[in-house]
């Protein structure tokens, strides 16, 4: 497990990700459906009708590139976990697990009470478009203590 990579991709969004339509998603690990403040909204890649193409984000060259956008409200909690990857491993057809990598993208400069951790390493003070990638086995966790809605956008993807 580790934090393969931090930085700031340099890039503007264009697009205006506060109007996605995000829905609660039921989780195969977590079950967010019984428990509000378990878990946030998602928009991604199979919500989308074809208006949207993320690919000039995949900086890191990425196969198999898949995007969440990912809305959590205040007082709103992910638990420390692992990802499963099942829908994605399953919809790329992918047997080995090891290969996949997330990146986790702040859409917005941090706020107070915004809180994530990655491989027991604490981020805050993020600005916007810095980002977080680590391995399958990573663990996790973040929250939303403040006031305002965070927003994030997930890539996920295999490396060579």
């Amino acid at each position: 497990m580790s934090i393969i990579k931090t930085g700031n991709l340099g890039l503007v969004l264009s697009v205006d990700f506060y109007n996605f339509p995000f829905k609660r998603q039921p989780d195969a690990v977590i079950d967010n459906m019984k428990t509000p403040s378990l878990l946030g909204e998602m928009f991604s890649d199979k919500d989308n009708d074809g208006s949207y193409n993320f690919d000039y984000l995949n900086t890191q060259g990425f196969n198999n590139m898949a995007w969440c956008f990912y809305k959590l409200n205040p007082g709103c909690i992910v638990p420390q976990h692992v990802d499963h990857f099942i829908n994605y491993m399953n919809y790329f057809k992918i047997k080995d697990r090891s290969k996949i990598v997330r990146t986790l993208i702040f859409l917005e400069d941090w706020q107070f009470g915004h809180y994530f951790e990655a491989d027991e390493k604490v981020f805050k003070n993020w600005k916007a478009m810095d980002y977080v990638t680590w391995s399958h086995d990573t663990p996790h966790l973040g929250g939303n203590l403040g006031k305002k809605t965070r927003y994030t956008l997930q890539l996920t993807g295999t490396l060579s």
